[in-house]
């Protein structure tokens, strides 16, 4: 049985200067299919990210987005993402990591 007071996996947004981690308010996260990866939108200057869930490490930081990142989307092969900012914006970003 898993414990349900600890996540399996916590991933920080951002550390700021102190040390402290700051996370915003998450709108939009998907898996990504056959990548061990997921990604995350949020209402941040940096609006959108990609992570391993398996390591937890930051695999891409998407710069383009303006504002907050309110929904975004996988293509079914996995290959594609479509992001929606709040400058009424979509972004498609490739997000194939595999080698």
């Amino acid at each position: 049985m898993r414990n349900l007071q600890e996540p399996v996996l916590n991933l920080p947004w951002k550390t700021v200067q102190s040390g402290d981690v700051v996370n915003p308010v998450i709108n939009a996260v998907r898996f990504i299919p056959y990548q061990d990866l997921v990604l995350a939108g949020a209402t941040d200057s940096a609006a959108a990210k990609c992570f391993n869930i398996k390591t937890g490490s930051l695999v891409e930081n998407f710069t383009r987005l303006s504002k907050s990142c309110y929904t975004l989307d996988v293509s079914l092969d996995g290959q594609m993402a479509a992001m929606g900012d709040g400058t009424g914006a979509v972004h498609f970003e490739t997000i194939n990591y595999t080698s």
